[in-house]
């Protein structure tokens, strides 16, 4: 099954005539002939999609659709229009009421197919991600949203049609279209001709949609166009909107497939034009909220929130990593450990937010004169895991002293009239050689061979370092 749709529909003759066409295309059809049975049948079956007539005889749509949304598995659920009539101010009102989209019958089987399958895509799409913006904001990872955090940016499409014979009506209706947008929409509008394939080229930055204008042949070139702006590296994020002069042409089924998100005329009535794009803009900001909050949580699971150093899960797997490279090219790598001294000490008599801000001022110390060759991880309390791939036995014992040296030379201020603080660091360390093919050691034994080192040098006094 590509889906499970219920379809809400007072008149059974309707409810037959879909099914039939929607069976065909393999969905899984509940049907209800009631609000109350629709609600219900959500309740049990909790369908993917829910086509209803815009006409309900027990209940109005926009308090069916609220009644929907206020059950939490249902928030995203898409609630498609059913009209029989094709008038502007009904489409209108059902879309501020709620609905996701809104389709007149009878129209074009394909078309209507078409349309399921884009809005069914866009929604397991960001299912798929795992975290839905509400819950992104739940788990901190992301910004309250509004209704627009900013404007967004439209890039439209234009074919250079003036110069055709025979169309120069068709493109002052278009000019009067765009006009028309720029004028109503609170979002901006950059408009490109779309000379000899030259239009991804010309784009001055990411738009978070894109403006098409397909026109109604389906053999015109600007459908291919669709594919590449599905790909293109600064369209790829963007919501498509394929404009056509008759959106149940063939050419607009064609379009959804290949990645549009949506298919409009110019004939729509400009107030619902812009109430569409504020729906794919919106859907645009949440995926990039989605996304942001992804990242932060990526970074989050492997950083040390104290020091911002990585934390030990990630320091280990890169010694795995690197160990693995190392062996394979044949080179070298040093494993290092360093551990404060005393720092029991520090924190007993200052207390531990002294204790972290020692922990603070030495980790970036630490950072800096690694100077970009390796990677440090803190890994437990006053203990950090320095790796440098490619480096010497020579150049490892450099860095390490070099380390040593800096930390030990810092009188670290915390303020609150504590005076100054002076820390040292011992360091034991492994190399691991795998120049002659005949690497040794799993990533266990170096980090236990460094750990080794690193009792060396504490049982030699501290502040010193030692490489076994």
């Amino acid at each position: 099954m590509t889906g499970d749709i219920l379809i809400v529909d007072s008149i059974s003759s309707n409810r037959i005539v879909l099914k039939v066409k929607l069976s065909s295309a393999f969905y899984s059809i509940f049907q209800a002939s009631t609000a109350q049975e629709a609600l219900s049948a959500c309740a049990r079956e909790k369908p993917d999609l829910i086509l209803v007539s815009s006409e309900l005889a027990d209940m109005a749509f926009g308090d069916f659709v609220d009644r929907i949304k206020a059950c939490p598995e249902h928030k995203n659920t898409p609630v498609i229009a059913l009209i029989n009539d094709d008038n502007a101010e009904t489409r209108l009102r059902l879309f501020r009421l709620g609905a996701t989209d809104v389709i007149s019958e009878p129209g074009d089987d394909a078309v209507l197919l078409a349309r399921l399958r884009t809005i069914l895509r866009d929604t397991h799409g960001q299912a798929d991600l795992g975290l839905q913006p509400d819950t992104a904001e739940v788990l901190g990872f992301s910004e309250k949203s509004a209704a627009f955090a900013r404007r967004g940016r439209i890039a439209a499409l234009l074919p250079r049609m003036a110069r055709q014979s025979g169309t120069r009506h068709v493109t002052q209706q278009k000019i009067g279209f765009y006009s028309a947008l720029a004028s109503k929409t609170a979002h901006q509008i950059e408009r490109y001709d779309m000379p000899a394939g030259g239009a991804l080229r010309q784009l001055k930055a990411e738009p978070d949609a894109v403006l098409l204008d397909l026109g109604n042949d389906p053999s015109a070139p600007n459908l291919g166009l669709l594919s590449a702006l599905r790909t293109a590296p600064k369209t790829r994020n963007a919501k498509i909107i394929a404009l056509t002069d008759y959106a149940k042409a063939p050419i607009a089924a064609a379009a959804l497939d290949m990645g549009a998100h949506d298919v409009i005329d110019f004939d729509t009535h400009i107030t619902e034009v812009d109430l569409r794009l504020n729906r794919q803009i919106r859907r645009k900001l949440d995926d990039d909220r989605i996304l942001a909050g992804l990242r932060t949580g990526l970074r989050a699971a492997v950083t040390d929130p104290l020091t911002g150093l990585y934390n030990r899960r990630f320091g280990m797997s890169q010694l795995d990593r690197l160990m693995v490279e190392t062996a394979q090219s044949a080179g070298s790598m040093a494993v290092i450990l360093a551990d404060l001294d005393h720092f029991k000490w520090i924190n007993d008599r200052f207390g531990h937010a002294v204790g972290d801000a020692v922990l603070k001022e030495v980790s970036r110390l630490i950072t800096s004169e690694l100077r970009n060759e390796g990677i440090v991880a803190r890994i437990g309390g006053e203990e950090f895991l320095i790796l440098l791939p490619g480096v010497s036995d020579v150049r490892a014992r450099q860095v390490a002293q070099r380390i040593r040296r800096a930390v030990s030379k810092a009188s670290l201020t915390v303020g609150g009239g504590i005076p100054a603080i002076d820390v040292t660091v011992s360091l034991g360390g492994a190399i691991a050689d795998c120049s002659d093919h005949q690497c040794p050691p799993m990533p266990e034994t170096m980090f236990q061979l460094a750990d080794q080192a690193l009792y060396g040098s504490k049982s030699n006094g501290r502040n010193t370092v030692t490489f076994r």
